[in-house]
């Protein structure tokens, strides 16, 4: 329940407003590709064909962003609501990291059946992505359940 006089509440519904706008604002807003030092940066025709983004692409990623803000939403009132009944909260962070990572892998392999190659790891974007995932994921579970209740 969001008490609306609360400094608090008020302040995390205008972070999440804020986030989400941010979000949409980064959707919508064509700018050029971002190359990292240490990729390839021979591949102007590539780059390119980048940012050549349709607006249905756009809209799509807009109302992707929204549902992911949502469901992140969501997910920390449900864990709220767990940690009521379980209040172990490192056994229940450990769980929930446990099921993301076999639901992201299952997920994966279906959409990717026929490219092999998506599972290597190679010094590019891609694993600068996955570090940065893993450490932001990792700090919001460890931080939050003590900030929720």
């Amino acid at each position: 329940m969001v008490k609306m006089k609360s400094i608090h509440s008020q302040g995390k519904i205008i972070g999440t407003l804020v986030t989400v706008g941010g979000a949409m604002i980064m959707t919508l807003i064509r700018g050029p590709a971002f190359q990292f030092p240490w990729t390839n940066h021979n591949t102007v025709h590539h780059q390119t064909s980048v940012n050549v983004v349709s607006t249905q692409d756009q809209i799509k990623g807009s109302v992707m962003i929204a549902l992911s803000c949502f469901s992140l939403a969501s997910f920390f009132i449900v864990q709220a609501l767990t940690l009521k009944s379980y209040p172990a909260e490192l056994s229940l962070t450990a769980l929930v990291c446990m099921i993301g990572t076999l639901e992201g892998s299952v997920l994966t392999m279906v959409a990717e059946r026929a490219n092999a190659s998506i599972w290597s790891i190679n010094w590019d974007v891609k694993l600068f992505a996955a570090i940065y995932s893993v450490r932001k994921n990792s700090s919001l579970h460890s931080s939050y359940p003590s900030d929720i209740r």
